[in-house]
């Protein structure tokens, strides 16, 4: 099922003439604004998901350049902000804790960009850490040492489907879903199972479109 949904995506990825020839070249907005011929912009993005079963949020940012407003190449990291358990436990039985974070680069085709509402093929690829951590030292800098506790790093691919709104000229709103796709961690109690799952994404992006 995760290999034929990564095929759909690539298929339609490569499908995609680049939109300045079959679109008019008027760009439209919800609230107007005139057309630009180079773009760029800066996101704020969310991830709801699921890490290791569990109800998990993450934030990051993204910097992207747009070619031909069908278009954008750029990088894109998110960072775990919920207190995820383990399946493991520290010498002494306390509960352990997920922490983790990725990145990489980022494409992401456009459709119908020239109007107000259109959708977006992004696609992440890129590499990650996780590693385990107990609360009662998380917050004690002087003694914490990431290194009492497992960790490991992995190569993940992220393609997925996303509505956008033309707020204004340099705002949009985009909305939509992906799927996670990791290699497999060596790490005791955890594997990339626990990892894999769908993300219902929210970004907000700033810039030249």
């Amino acid at each position: 099922m995760k290999v034929k949904f990564i095929y759909i995506v690539l298929l339609l990825m490569l499908s995609i003439p680049f939109q300045s020839i079959a679109q008019e070249n008027e760009y439209k907005t919800l609230f107007g604004g005139e057309e630009d011929s180079f773009g760029g912009y800066f996101g704020l993005n969310s991830h709801y998901t699921k890490i290791n079963g569990q109800d998990a949020l993450l934030l990051g940012g993204e910097a992207s350049a747009i070619l031909n407003h069908s278009l954008s190449i750029g990088i894109k990291g998110y960072g775990m902000v919920t207190s995820n358990e383990s399946n493991n436990f520290t010498d002494l039985g306390e509960q352990l804790y997920i922490a983790m974070g990725y990145g990489g680069l980022t494409i992401e085709p456009i459709l119908f960009y020239n109007s107000a509402v259109h959708l977006s093929l992004p696609i992440l690829m890129g590499a990650g850490g996780i590693a385990e951590y107990s609360k009662n030292n998380y917050h004690d800098y002087e003694h914490y040492n990431f290194d009492h506790y497992n960790s490991d790093y992995f190569f993940l691919l992220e393609p997925g489907v996303n509505v956008e709104i033309n707020v204004l000229k340099f705002m949009r709103i985009s909305s939509g879903v992906s799927y996670r796709i990791t290699s497999d961690i060596d790490m005791t109690g955890l594997n990339s199972n626990d990892l894999n799952g769908f993300n219902f994404d929210l970004s907000l992006k700033f810039g030249w479109f």
